[in-house]
């Protein structure tokens, strides 16, 4: 049987493709009972979840439904301090399936700051090796706050982090315009290799592309300058754009933005506080740009500390596959709370359309739980977003998700299959289902009483004259007694040309009646092709 009637239907109501209306979010609870959680996320290829405890000093592996694997390793005694200090962040080494070293940054003693590799332990894979420590890099800090601290690798495979501006209040030694420290910068050092051979607390080399190479007075690991206290902040992970969370003095948070590949951006502090005129006492005359210089780069967003808020918390992009209505979204949120809810934005952002979208996420996304002072963002395996709060780790769902991919990318070179499960209620037990495709987006396309989220094109009419024939798989039969049933994309290693490397394949499904008429449509989801 063709479901000849639906490929007509579809032709005919092309032309009317209204868009579809937003999706419903959630945090969905998945870990509980953590302390200070500053740090959640996953390995690339590893669906554990990791959780870094600020003042507890430890690391916790769980599975990805949030069941306990193991304490990773306890730095108590190692890591000290809490308020801004304690143990800030962890990062996965590119390699880390290979070679499982994991970096961690933490503050020690009354006034120090260290980079430190452990290697996961021999026997348990849900374990760090306490002795394998090896120091990366160390700073000394003047005070308390403002230790910065986020890890993260890069698209060029090395090491990024913020570093705060010493602490205080107001910046009083310029430091975040002094090219002489570290402190108020992004830093970026290659860990593969050590130029300093000499002295067992610097085992890193300096990327000869840094842009203060070779500049007098300059320290070579800096890669931005101009910060106040950068210490959540992202790279997206598609396009390498770096997204900065930079806490505020007085007057105004910030979000900045740095292009892939942008290097020696000046962020404007202490001269500048978010779009507003700071101060210049402490820094030295003519060593520095006067507040509006165009030479600094202006934040993308600011909004006002009057009222609750108090501190920006830098968030992520969202680039997975379950709800590809929201591909390319910022998300990120305030550390206190505002009236009834925290506050937690989204917003699409371009170097040349600007900032669109910014859009309230509290109200829909406290729906099902209490999501109480934001520490962080990250990811799960598959991309999906992952918020820690004071004591739980949540994941943003769409709450009406029907159809729910196993992974969310594919080589083209290796080729892959990406395995659909798809359920529609067990009110559409027994219906038939069609999957459909699209290469060029979500719009919509009209379907008896339904609306497909998908555009039209050669792609969705190939996907609509030939079902059950690769690559699509199982896409037009009948759903189980459950309104369940299994579907899935599979392309052999070689077949797709290079050129749709980069590109992403969008999938929906519907159900239909005796008449091959559509009265049920999924969720879309999206396929990455990658090398």
């Amino acid at each position: 049987m063709q479901p000849s009637n639906f490929v007509k239907l579809s032709l005919a109501a092309a032309a009317l493709a209204p868009s579809l209306g937003a999706q419903t979010l959630q945090a969905d609870r998945i870990i509980t009972g953590v302390s200070s959680p500053i740090w959640v996320g996953s390995a690339p290829t590893d669906d554990r979840i990791w959780v870094a405890e600020q003042t507890q000093h430890d690391i916790q592996v769980y599975t990805n439904d949030g069941a306990f694997l193991g304490l990773a390793i306890d730095l108590t005694g190692t890591a000290s301090g809490n308020g801004e200090r304690g143990l800030l962040s962890m990062a996965f080494d590119p390699d880390f399936s290979a070679n499982g070293y994991v970096y961690v940054y933490y503050t020690y003693g009354g006034s120090g700051s260290r980079i430190a590799r452990y290697t996961v332990d021999g026997t348990n894979p849900n374990a760090l090796d306490p002795s394998s420590a090896l120091t990366i890099i160390e700073q000394s800090q003047p005070f308390t706050n403002h230790n910065g601290g986020n890890l993260l690798f890069g698209p060029d495979g090395y090491l990024y982090f913020g570093w705060g501006d010493g602490g205080s209040g107001g910046d009083p030694g310029c430091r975040a315009q002094d090219l002489s420290t570290l402190l108020g910068k992004m830093i970026r050092i290659d860990v593969t290799t050590d130029d300093f051979p000499a002295d067992p607390n610097r085992n890193y080399g300096i990327p000869a592309g840094n842009p203060f190479v070779g500049v007098a007075g300059a320290l070579p690991e800096i890669y931005h300058l101009g910060l106040r206290n950068p210490w959540r902040w992202s790279f997206d992970p598609h396009t390498g754009d770096m997204y900065i969370g930079d806490v505020g003095q007085n007057s105004w948070e910030e979000v900045s933005f740095a292009p892939a590949g942008a290097a020696g951006l000046n962020f404007g502090w202490k001269i500048m506080e978010g779009d507003a005129c700071f101060s210049t006492a402490g820094c030295t005359p003519g060593t520095f740009p006067l507040c509006n210089d165009p030479s600094f780069t202006d934040p993308i967003h600011t909004y006002s500390l009057s009222g609750t808020p108090c501190a920006v918390v830098g968030g992520v992009v969202y680039r997975g596959c379950a709800i590809p209505e929201l591909y390319g979204e910022y998300f990120f949120a305030d550390a206190c709370d505002s009236g009834t809810y925290n506050d937690l934005w989204s917003f699409q952002y371009d170097p040349v359309g600007g900032l669109t979208g910014l859009t309230q996420r509290e109200a829909e996304l406290q729906s099902a739980f209490s999501v109480s002072s934001v520490r962080s963002f990250g990811y799960d395996h598959k991309g999906e977003i992952l918020i820690a709060d004071a004591n739980e780790v949540f994941r943003i769902i769409e709450t009406s998700r029907s159809f729910t991919p196993d992974q969310c990318e594919i080589s083209v070179a290796s080729g892959g299959t990406q395995a659909w499960t798809l359920d529609a209620g067990v009110g559409s037990g027994g219906s038939l289902y069609f999957v459909g495709g699209s290469l060029t987006g979500i719009a919509g396309i009209p379907a008896g009483s339904v609306t497909v989220p998908l555009t039209l094109d050669a792609y969705t009419l190939l996907s609509l004259s030939k079902p059950n024939q690769a690559p699509l798989i199982n896409t037009f039969a009948s759903l189980d007694g459950a309104g369940t049933g299994n579907a899935s994309f599979s392309i052999p290693g070689g077949i797709l040309p290079g050129s749709i490397i980069g590109t992403r394949a969008f999938h929906a499904y519907v159900t239909l009646d005796g008449a091959l008429q559509a009265n049920f449509a999924s969720n879309p989801v999206s396929v990455d092709f990658l090398p």
